[in-house]
């Protein structure tokens, strides 16, 4: 039976707080450069920085993936419009980051699926689904049976 093992909320608030400091340092910026109390120097560090932040929250927040579900022999990867089936015997190996905020899963794979070679969602911390160490360990778990199988 399907199961949801993604967070519902954490992926959707991550993506929300991370477009905060955008506007917030362009309107600074931009009062400063109107008022004329600013140097060029610290116009183009915090140009530099809206640079790496964008970059940086591209990469490790928007690239999250938004819904996965296990479906057995499967996992079912959504975000957006975009959905893959990624079969346990792909799966190179999972790591889990259950400190982080929010809680993550890093799938690895053997073949390129159509968010990479690299997924990554927020785990659910839903404890009737069994927790987020016990949602990554069954995943480990499994993922060693299908390739012991497949190889």
């Amino acid at each position: 039976m399907p199961r949801k093992i993604s967070s519902d909320g954490a992926t959707a608030s991550a993506k929300a707080f991370s477009v905060l400091p955008f506007p917030l340092l362009g309107l600074m910026l931009a009062a400063s450069i109107y008022n004329k109390q600013i140097g060029v120097l610290v116009a183009v560090g915090g140009v530099a920085f809206l640079g790496v932040y964008a970059w940086a929250v591209r990469r490790f927040v928007w690239s999250m993936i938004d819904e996965v579900t296990d479906c057995g022999d499967y996992l079912l990867a959504k975000r957006g419009a975009v959905e893959d089936k990624i079969f346990l015997s792909d799966i190179e190996g999972v790591i889990d980051r259950p400190y982080g905020r929010p809680p993550k899963a890093i799938v690895k794979l053997r073949a390129k699926s159509a968010f990479g070679w690299t997924v990554v969602f927020a785990m659910t911390t839903d404890k009737t689904v069994g927790g987020i160490e016990n949602i990554a360990a069954d995943l480990r778990h499994r993922v060693r049976m299908a390739s012991s199988t497949h190889v």
